[in-house]
């Protein structure tokens, strides 16, 4: 009795959805709800959906999820975290062979999608491995890149315990932090598998420069790079495979020959205590040879699904456990069957081959649904991001309308001022004109008064130039009236030289005043055409 592997088949019976075939994808076990969560791959076209196998109630379903998804793509990595109810999703294929760098997370209780946001990510990449490591982060290692048509041998941490779950679409605190490793280095690859032990992390095959069977040990104390010498019958070079991590066994599955581009379905053993090598004996119906097919761990047991040989698997669910057999009980099983045996196991098979016609026909009708499906949420989330976009334009206008029309207010403000101090100096103006005519009509009233006396002093002056004679009387009093006639002279002139004066002044008070008047109609005009182009601006966004 010999502790060894059993493969078991299971095709759910129950339920309308069943995940069509696909390479690329990747399972994710929720231990809280008993489910896997299949997400991505790559059949006609590259995928986004959801689907949900119930363990309990064994089938699978299609789940309807919230906010903007990732892109369709294949061949990315995923994790499930227990303490936060959500699932994560780095990387992979997109479109047209692009590949991503994008996180996004997916709560398992409202399925929301958010996108993180980090300051610094790893660049883009797909078919790299994502390993657990204590606490909550994940270590990141190799890859490729398209189109730049690159492979990868970095080292990536992975630290998402100060994420903030808001209500944005996208949500910061995740960090990622390049390791700068010594030692002997892995060539950059693909395809490749890596656990992680006893704080070790451990790499395997891939697609690579060197194609060689080298294992790999990085110690994520110091980051420092070992190979290590293997005992055992070590596998041939592959890539593409499925590894797993049970207790201290590394066990992997299928892929393809590097060198020979054979498609596989061997089953090979890594002890990491001694780090031998093993090819164990499995029972039971193996899955057909196939590489780049998903899996995960439920406990114990390892899952596999899909891939692609010469045209896609088929999705039917493979289990693989450990456990006590009887070699021999199970060799019994393949002895040479009878007559009767083989008739009916062509029967059998001739019906099965009919079920998988049959099956293949729904499969691909399911396909072409689902694709529309896709399209129809692509479409969808174009829509969305049109929405958005304008969404966005709408408020940059409103901005740039509310920045100018406080411009505008200001402006009004201004010349609100300015329009009051000129109708201040107009009014100071005005009560200076006022009293100005004021002055001049008392003026002329003197000088209109001014006239009689001075007729009189005229012919006064006149009688006295008259007296004849020597008499020095006479000619002081001639004398004295000469004076008199020449101030009366000056005091006429220097009147009418301030007459003059005051009129020019009043004339010069006259004429600002009219300009005053002038601009300030200029300025009410401007203010009235602001106003209209405001009212304008507001309209035409208001309709926009």
């Amino acid at each position: 009795m010999n502790q060894q592997f059993k493969w078991l088949k299971q095709r759910p019976t129950k339920g309308l959805a069943f995940p069509t075939s696909r390479e690329g994808a990747t399972l994710t076990y929720i231990p809280k709800y008993q489910s896997v969560v299949l997400f991505g791959g790559i059949c006609n076209g590259r995928l986004n959906e959801i689907m949900i196998f119930d363990i309990q109630k064994d089938e699978w379903k299609v789940q309807q999820t919230q906010g903007r998804q990732p892109s369709p793509r294949c061949y990315h990595s995923g994790f499930y975290d227990e303490s936060q109810n959500v699932i994560y999703y780095y990387g992979g294929q997109a479109d047209k062979g692009r590949s991503l760098t994008d996180f996004y997370c997916l709560s398992f209780q409202s399925f929301v999608w958010k996108r993180l946001f980090l300051l610094e990510s790893p660049p883009n990449r797909h078919n790299h491995t994502m390993c657990d490591l204590p606490g909550m982060e994940k270590i990141i290692f190799g890859g490729a890149c398209l189109p730049e048509d690159l492979m990868y041998n970095d080292v990536w941490i992975f630290n998402y315990s100060a994420i903030q779950f808001t209500n944005q679409q996208e949500i910061p605190g995740a960090v990622a932090t390049k390791k700068n490793c010594k030692g002997e280095h892995p060539a950059p690859r693909q395809g490749h598998g890596a656990v992680v032990y006893q704080n070790n992390m451990f790499v395997f095959g891939g697609k690579c420069s060197d194609e060689t069977t080298q294992l790999y040990k990085l110690s994520l104390d110091n980051y420092q790079w070992k190979r290590i010498l293997h005992l055992g019958k070590a596998p041939g070079t592959r890539a593409f495979f499925s590894t797993s991590l049970i207790k201290d066994n590394v066990i992997i599955f299928g892929g393809i020959d590097n060198v020979a581009n054979k498609v596989l379905n061997e089953t090979y053993l890594l002890n990491l205590t001694d780090y031998h090598w093993s090819s164990p004996f499995t029972a039971g119906p193996i899955p057909s040879p196939r590489y780049s097919h998903c899996s995960c761990q439920i406990e114990d047991i390892i899952l596999i699904m899909g891939g692609i040989e010469q045209t896609y698997c088929s999705m039917d669910m493979y289990f693989l456990s450990q456990g006590s057999i009887n070699q021999n009980a199970e060799w019994e099983q393949l002895k040479e069957p009878t007559e009767l045996e083989k008739q009916t196991n062509d029967a059998a098979n001739q019906i099965i081959m009919e079920g998988k016609m049959y099956l293949n026909q729904i499969e691909e009708a399911m396909m072409k649904e689902r694709q529309k499906i896709t399209d129809l949420q692509k479409e969808v989330q174009n829509l969305q991001e049109e929405a958005d976009n304008l969404d966005t334009h709408i408020k940059k206008q409103t901005a740039i309308v509310m920045g100018e029309h406080q411009k505008a207010s200001q402006n009004n403000k201004n010349k609100e001022i300015a329009i009051e101090t000129i109708f201040l100096m107009i009014k100071q103006e005005q009560t200076l004109t006022k009293q100005l005519n004021y002055k001049c009509q008392q003026l002329e009233e003197c000088i209109q008064n001014s006239y009689p006396l001075l007729h009189t002093l005229d012919q006064f002056y006149q009688s006295i130039r008259q007296i004849q004679g020597s008499d020095p009387a006479d000619l002081k009093v001639k004398k004295m009236a000469d004076q008199f006639a020449n101030d009366i002279q000056k005091a006429k002139e220097a009147q009418l030289e301030s007459l003059s004066n005051i009129y020019a002044v009043y004339q010069k008070f006259t004429a600002l005043s009219n300009r005053n008047e002038v601009e300030l109609n200029q300025w009410r005009d401007n203010v009235k055409d602001m106003n209209n182009d405001f009212e304008q601006l507001i309209f035409e966004t208001e309709h926009d």
